[in-house]
């Protein structure tokens, strides 16, 4: 079965104890797990009474719930902790580089960034350098480029360590969808896998793109751009999420709901707080109480109060 294959299913807590729901909110997966995260790639990461591990849609372990920490499944890879260091172990739970790095990020068409004796450099998804370890900080890398930090300098590097050629930058975040939200010269714009300027710095503040559209800041209030720079939503907003499915969160005063790519409201700002949906289903605060609904703002699950 695909790895691409989404998995209708979403962690919620009983009590003390986790599990998984449906898109009904009756529970698939019985509460039985101290922690639980959200399924991707067809595997979840729980903690379990010996450590974090793990699981299938079926509820299984898949290898051993025996690590201080895990990653996320991506691109077939997933990162784990066994105390000592970090390593890397395949959809099974077998071990691909084994626990020797201080750090790791996600891995990306087969490169990952890596730290080593206080350092980051670039290594391949079968655990050789590309890369020596030279750089004070790094993120995982993204279409192509990693963010990397060395002794004041923000800046992107290829697989072979190749510097991208940009604006002199204050502060940065990865790319998505080929562009890279920036600050420089007082204000945030976006710049594209070859260093040049797409959207002019001139926002007070964005968000990354997702399915087309940013969030950004004018005036205090929040709309969206397109991949050109022009308006798609006007700024009208207090805070938005990020596009996903068609839907994004979106903030009137102190309450969230939920919009369309044109705009217009899917779900009234009713909600403390609104995270993005993950597939069918979306959570969301109301008084201190964790609740999923799904995309007609229907409350589905809400864990019982302690």
């Amino acid at each position: 079965m695909s790895s691409a294959q989404p998995v209708h299913l979403w962690p919620a807590r009983q009590r003390s104890k986790w599990g998984y729901i449906d898109q009904n909110g009756n529970f698939f997966i019985s509460p039985r797990w101290q922690m639980a995260e959200r399924f991707c790639e067809r595997r979840a990461a729980v903690l379990t009474e010996t450590g974090w591990g793990h699981i299938h849609p079926g509820g299984g372990l898949v290898g051993k719930a025996c690590y201080e920490d895990v990653s996320p499944f991506c691109q077939g890879l997933a990162n784990v902790n066994q105390g000592h260091g970090w390593g890397v172990v395949d959809p099974m739970g077998a071990s691909i580089i084994d626990n020797r790095f201080e750090g790791l990020t996600a891995v990306d068409q087969g490169w990952l960034m890596a730290r080593s004796a206080g350092r980051w450099g670039v290594l391949c998804a079968q655990g050789q350098w590309l890369v020596e370890a030279q750089f004070d900080d790094a993120w995982a890398p993204k279409d192509g480029w990693a963010r990397v930090e060395k002794k004041q300098w923000i800046g992107w590097i290829n697989r072979r360590g190749d510097r991208l050629k940009t604006p002199e930058l204050d502060q940065a975040d990865d790319f998505h969808q080929g562009l890279c939200a920036a600050l420089w010269d007082g204000a945030w714009g976006f710049f594209d896998a070859k260093g040049q300027v797409v959207v002019p710095a001139q926002f007070a503040g964005v968000r990354r793109f997702s399915e087309d559209l940013a969030g950004v800041e004018i005036d205090g209030k929040w709309g969206f751009i397109n991949t050109t720079g022009q308006m798609s939503i006007p700024a009208q907003f207090d805070g938005v999420t990020e596009f996903q499915g068609g839907v994004a969160g979106a903030q009137i005063k102190t309450k969230w709901g939920y919009i369309n790519a044109a705009g217009r409201w899917l779900i009234e700002p009713l909600f403390d707080e609104a995270l993005a949906f993950e597939g069918l289903l979306a959570r969301v605060h109301i008084n201190a109480q964790d609740t999923w609904i799904n995309r007609q703002g229907e409350l589905v699950y809400s864990e019982p109060r302690s």
